[in-house]
């Protein structure tokens, strides 16, 4: 290109974004994508981060499948931030849900966890159940809240579990009961 000695002229632009970006990010895959394409990473890069293969990458990008529960934590950690909990959920079954994924939780490795049954953490997730005192004790220290937080629930003077049992942190759920000799657990 030759110029012309009398034109001085530049021109600037934000360079246009790659047409593989998604138009909005909805699904777990479009952060994936979004994420992997900011940091110019290929599939099989992004894969070993998170322990997958390069085509399991491919079919979450594409929305073909959805990443399995126990991914999740390793997602959140390449991405940087939790796309799942962008809003706060509303109802506690909500809330139980949300922070079972971010930790990585299957339904079943949960209920063990918190001493029910799949079906019974499944009702409360969905809403068709309330869980019982004891056990909104044992959800209130899963999800790491004080109990005003419960209160915000209507559950308001239920009792809370008492904290030299219970002491953990979430980054530490496996800890959940510690060594209690209290028999009213």
């Amino acid at each position: 290109m030759v110029a012309l000695p009398f034109c001085h002229l530049t021109l600037t632009a934000a360079k246009p974004k790659n047409s593989a970006y998604r138009a909005s990010l909805t699904t777990l895959g479009d952060h994936i994508r979004a994420r992997r394409l900011d940091l110019g990473l290929m599939q099989d890069q992004v894969g070993r981060t998170v322990g997958v293969t390069a085509c399991t990458i491919q079919y979450w990008e594409s929305n073909r499948v959805k990443p399995a529960v126990h991914f999740v934590p390793r997602i959140i950690k390449f991405l940087g931030y939790d796309p799942t909990g962008l809003d706060e959920p509303e109802s506690l079954g909500e809330r139980i849900r949300l922070q079972r994924r971010r930790l990585g939780l299957t339904l079943k490795e949960l209920a063990r966890r918190l001493e029910t049954d799949p079906s019974n953490l499944a009702g409360w997730e969905t809403g068709r159940h309330k869980p019982a005192k004891r056990s909104l004790a044992l959800i209130g220290e899963f999800l790491a809240k004080p109990p005003e937080w419960i209160d915000t629930l209507g559950t308001a003077g239920l009792p809370q579990p008492d904290p030299d049992i219970f002491s953990w942190s979430v980054g530490k759920f496996s800890c959940l009961f510690g060594s209690s000799t209290s028999g009213d657990l």
